[in-house]
């Protein structure tokens, strides 16, 4: 079985399913401007087990594992609708 890698442009947000809408969260004071196209901004208070990825377009944000366990769906509709 081929491993691939899973990338944070390439997968759809584990919540919404949007495209091209995760970011890595950058945590604490940035000493500099943060590019939010590739970067969201999680605050300067940093959690215990601060999520990784952040959505723009829902409210989720997680850890890469979330990408990996998710499984695009194939069938768009079942056999029993037509």
């Amino acid at each position: 079985m081929e491993k691939r890698r899973v990338t944070v442009k390439t997968s759809p947000c584990p919540n919404c399913g949007a495209m091209g809408s995760l970011r890595r969260i950058v945590w604490g004071l940035p000493a500099q401007a943060i590019d939010l196209e590739k970067f969201a901004i999680g605050g300067c208070c940093i959690p215990e087990n601060p999520p990784e990825l952040a959505c723009t377009e829902c409210p989720w944000s997680g850890h890469r594992g979330h990408l990996l366990s998710r499984e695009p769906d194939i069938n768009t509709h079942s056999d029993s609708d037509t």
